[in-house]
């Protein structure tokens, strides 16, 4: 049985007079005269609009100039205020639930807060968190062993040790250990075993005779 194919639906960008966006994540002008500063008329036909991408691979529109200037507007964004209201509050952001970017069909973009976003990266493993994240200088399992270390040898000078070992700053060793930073590796299985082995590997203090 061939898949339904639903009709594409063309819906006013609001604010932008004479474009529309469709449920498939497309923008066009639409047919329309506009009086220029001159006095004169000029006719403007109906096209699709070829959308650019942005510098987090977001594709956006070119909506008409302001002062000479373009103005661009994210397209996912367009297509979430058309088919699903406004923005909810200052907390929201338009989500992909397939987590592709380019995919602005009215069904896989949704308003979500920033929280909500996050755990959607995470369950489809595109967080750039931790080791992941392109200017991290240190791997999940040295994070585990800095965190296995500071629990277990909560000693005088030992965050200090720990920055030089791996080139880090005091307070990035800080962090870590409060979880300021790399907070998703807080409490992991991957942590409590290495903890676990390092407990075990911590000589026993020797009881003090009189």
């Amino acid at each position: 049985m061939a898949p339904e194919i639903f009709a594409e639906e063309w819906r006013p960008v609001e604010g932008f007079p004479g474009y529309e966006v469709s449920s498939y994540g497309r923008v066009r002008s639409v047919d329309r005269v506009v009086v220029q500063r001159n006095g004169k008329r000029r006719q403007y036909i109906s096209h699709i609009l070829r959308p650019g991408l942005d510098a987090g691979g977001y594709l956006r529109a070119g909506l008409g100039r302001i002062d000479g200037r373009s103005i661009f507007r994210l397209i996912h964004v367009l297509v979430c205020e058309a088919f699903h209201g406004r923005k909810p509050s200052s907390k929201h952001i338009v989500a992909h639930n397939d987590n592709n970017r380019q995919n602005n069909h009215k069904g896989n973009v949704r308003w979500a807060t920033r929280k909500e976003n996050s755990a959607d990266q995470l369950a489809h493993g595109t967080a750039t968190i931790g080791s992941r994240n392109g200017v991290s200088i240190l791997t999940d399992e040295e994070v585990i062993e800095i965190r296995a270390t500071l629990k277990e040898n909560p000693r005088r000078g030992i965050v200090t040790e720990l920055a030089i070992k791996y080139g880090m700053s005091h307070p990035a060793i800080s962090h870590i250990k409060t979880g300021k930073t790399w907070k998703h590796l807080m409490h992991t299985p991957a942590e409590q075993e290495t903890q676990s082995s390092a407990a075990k590997n911590v000589p026993k203090r020797q009881k003090k005779t009189r």
